[in-house]
């Protein structure tokens, strides 16, 4: 007589090194002779399996389909992959009978509780990693209070340690994400110039993978000069135990966390956890000086005084160690088993869950987690998108993608971005997943030093490598400049992939050869479309290609109009917050400046004039926002023209909308441009504006009507022009309300609408 067959629990997960990823991997070894349950792992990250450590493989919502489809009854767990839930809806509503478990891993309200708030309909029975996590989800679903269950995660503990410990030097590890949102891994910095204050002797080993992780290593080199340091390779998830066993304390400096993995498979190694109390997850585990030390989030004095006492006492280090140890058993994956067994079978008393008809189940901002595409290009409505371009850097032309990206995703498409994967851009490859679109690096570097540009044929080789991967219905290729992207353009064209090509910067300083005006001749020929964001910049284009005018588009760039509404509480927060934060007195009549600090932007020719403009008008500070490659040379700059203490570096900002409404005047001496979003957003914001006359300035600003004008790179000019403004305020106030008007002609909607309107012409014109 056979028994009868296992019911599968489907295990979501990505793959890269995570506490999660060793959890999973341990409960499927310990269910391996489970009688009613059998645990496989799916990896749903867009690179595909790379580790062999997984049982399924889906990459796309289609493929996941399938392999769900393929279980029969069972049990799915989606974990941070929120696309499974939609998939789960249509195996339900097919008839398939499954259930889901909403698992929530750690105290954060966009990472975890919205997402399972949206899906709630679908799930029988919530777990959350730590009591806190279970309170709050209890308090947010009408449920009973048996649909909740109090799962820390399991780890393998030995009955007994036979282990020693060190203090000479004191072996200190961390083991997670190096990422700054959550872990906050730039706390280190700190952590380790306080051990080297205090006289410590240790050995700090960091494991792990994670955008902030090369940042970080420069930042300890410049803090670590006995190389005290070290970065370890990632282990496989079976050699921790060991790996663990080797350390005296566990060090993690957190803003949230569940329970974490990593802190309980330290201490059940003996390693003492000296960790930040989150809201969540220490609490009942660690006991303060009993057996380990919490310390205030961000209090990295606190926790190097903690490692410091440690070091000086081995014996209490030994105790606490020990305490420590025998604080997890509770948590031995034995016991782990039993209860996850009782959530699987309480699961299977219950039908599964639809979603209730007529409810959106697609959220209007997809949640921070894995994301699964449509398939290969056509399982999304109106198929697959790819937008490139070669920058390192992000600004204006780079968020202009990050725009047109959200716009296809809502528009139905399948978006897929592909740039360097470089430091300056980790912030817009976060974006392009919040957006709901997706980043795969490709390295094409051609703009700037030589040292960081990517090879000739290396361009060309990881063009074609990409788009046969993707098979994109089209391609958007963004240039910050005319002379860039060449090889990769000739690479679309050589596949025959129909490209829109964004020329957002067309300088009249460039002349092409009469070779290179024939290859974007025979390109055009094979599916390339030519788009300029101002008549002004057609006309460059058309003089260097030698192309007729009619044969380039005009999309003029646009901002989200309602993101820059007046907001007289907005303006009185953010003028408090300069003042504080920049010692800026609060009455000082602001010239605001954004843009890169780069010599395309001018601020080297306003410099000369700031000292008669504050001559004329004492109460005026300058404040610029960006970052560049000329921001030691405009430091030096000031200094030599006496006027340093009136301009304040904002540095890089998220928050350009609340500058914009803090400010009274907004300056843009640039010596040549596109079409700026950042005048664009200031005339949206009804700020005064002063401005040169380059490129396509002219179009959208009427000197003396909606702004006042002057030459490029013209000192006296700019000099008179602002004094002149700062002269008539009421004067310079009309022309603001003036442009508020005309501002809505270039608004956000009209440019992605135009642009995939671009796209969908373009992509039927392969000869």
């Amino acid at each position: 007589m056979s028994s009868s067959p296992k019911i599968p629990v489907l295990i979501a997960l990505g793959d890269f090194a995570s506490g999660v990823t060793s959890w999973a991997l341990r409960l499927r070894e310990a269910f391996a002779n489970h009688p009613r349950y059998e645990i496989r792992l799916m990896n749903c990250a867009r690179t595909g399996n790379r580790i062999g450590q997984f049982d399924l493989e889906a990459t796309t919502r289609e493929r996941a389909s399938e392999l769900i489809a393929a279980c029969g009854e069972a049990i799915v767990v989606p974990n941070f992959v929120w696309d499974l839930f939609p998939v789960c809806a249509e195996r339900i509503a097919a008839g398939q009978p499954l259930r889901c478990v909403g698992f929530c891993r750690a105290d954060s309200e966009e990472e975890y509780y919205a997402p399972l708030r949206w899906y709630a309909p679908l799930i029988n029975h919530f777990a959350g990693v730590s009591p806190a996590c279970v309170s709050v989800l209890s308090a947010q679903h009408d449920r009973a209070r048996d649909a909740f269950h109090t799962l820390p995660t399991g780890v393998w503990v030995p009955e007994r340690l036979t282990r020693d410990y060190s203090c000479a030097p004191l072996r200190m590890a961390y083991g997670g994400r190096m990422v700054q949102e959550q872990k906050r891994v730039l706390d280190f910095v700190p952590l380790v110039e306080g051990l080297y204050e205090r006289g410590v002797d240790f050995r700090f080993s960091l494991m792990g993978a994670g955008r902030e992780r090369d940042e970080l290593e420069v930042a300890l080199k410049a803090v670590d000069p006995e190389g005290r340091v070290h970065f370890l390779a990632r282990r496989k998830p079976e050699a921790m135990a060991a790996f663990w066993a080797e350390q005296d304390v566990f060090v993690q400096t957190s803003a949230f966390e569940g329970t974490s993995n990593s802190m309980l498979e330290s201490m059940a190694q003996g390693a003492v956890p000296v960790v930040t109390h989150t809201e969540s997850g220490v609490d009942g585990i660690i006991h303060h000086g009993e057996n380990g030390f919490l310390v205030a989030i961000g209090d990295m004095a606190a926790m190097a005084a903690a490692i410091a006492r440690l070091a000086q006492d081995p014996a209490r280090l030994e105790a606490l160690g020990r305490r420590a140890h025998a604080t997890t058993l509770p948590y031995s994956m034995e016991s782990y088993v039993e209860k996850f067994t009782a959530l699987l079978d309480a699961c299977m008393t219950e039908s599964p869950r639809s979603w209730p008809e007529g409810r959106a189940i697609v959220p209007p901002q997809p949640f921070h987690g894995i994301r699964l595409p449509a398939g290969e290009g056509n399982g999304s409505e109106k198929g697959r998108i790819a937008i490139l371009f070669p920058s390192p850097l992000r600004g204006g032309a780079e968020d202009y993608t990050l725009t047109i990206a959200e716009g296809a995703v809502r528009a139905g498409y399948d978006v897929q971005g592909a740039f360097p994967n470089k430091v300056a851009l980790k912030s817009l490859i976060e974006d392009y997943f919040r957006v709901g679109a997706f980043h795969n690096t490709l390295e094409i570097c051609d703009v700037g030093a030589k040292a960081g540009q990517a090879p000739l044929y290396k361009r060309f080789t990881r063009t074609v490598r990409l788009l046969r991967r993707l098979k994109p219905r089209a391609v958007l290729f963004q240039l910050c400049g005319m002379q860039y992207g060449l090889v990769s353009l000739f690479a679309c064209a050589c596949l025959g992939v129909p490209t829109l090509v964004v020329f957002q910067l067309v300088r009249d300083d460039i002349r092409f050869s009469l070779a290179r005006r024939l290859l974007h001749r025979w390109m055009r020929y094979r599916g390339q479309q030519y788009v300029a964001v101002s008549a002004a910049n057609r006309r460059l284009l058309v003089r260097a290609f030698a192309m007729a005018e009619e044969a380039i588009l005009i999309i003029p760039n646009g901002v989200k109009l309602a993101r820059f509404a007046d907001d007289p509480a907005l303006r009185e927060e953010t003028r408090q917050c300069l003042s504080e934060e920049w010692g800026i007195a609060r009455d000082a009549t602001l010239c605001l400046t954004v843009g890169r600090l780069a010599p395309q932007k001018g601020h080297d020719v306003l410099i000369p004039a700031i000292p008669h403009i504050v001559t004329a008008h004492p109460n005026v500070h300058f404040i610029w926002a960006g970052e560049g490659p000329s921001k030691k040379a405009l430091l030096r700059q000031l200094e030599t023209y006496h006027c340093a203490d009136r301009v304040t570096f904002l540095g890089l900002r998220d928050d350009i909308p609340a500058l914009l409404q803090a400010a009274d005047y907004f300056v843009h001496p640039a010596r040549f441009e596109g079409q700026p979003f950042s005048l664009l957003e200031a005339m949206a914001s009804g700020l005064p504006v002063i401005s040169t006359t380059a490129s396509g300035i002219r179009e959208v600003i009427e000197d003396g009507v909606q702004g006042r004008l002057c030459p490029p790179d013209d000192i006296a000019a700019l000099r008179e022009t602002v004094i002149a403004a700062l002269k008539d305020p009421a004067g310079s106030q009309a022309m603001a309300t003036a442009a508020r008007e005309q501002v809505n002609a270039f608004s956000e909607a009209a440019m992605i609408r135009d642009t995939l309107a671009a796209l969908e012409i373009a992509s039927g014109n392969i000869p």
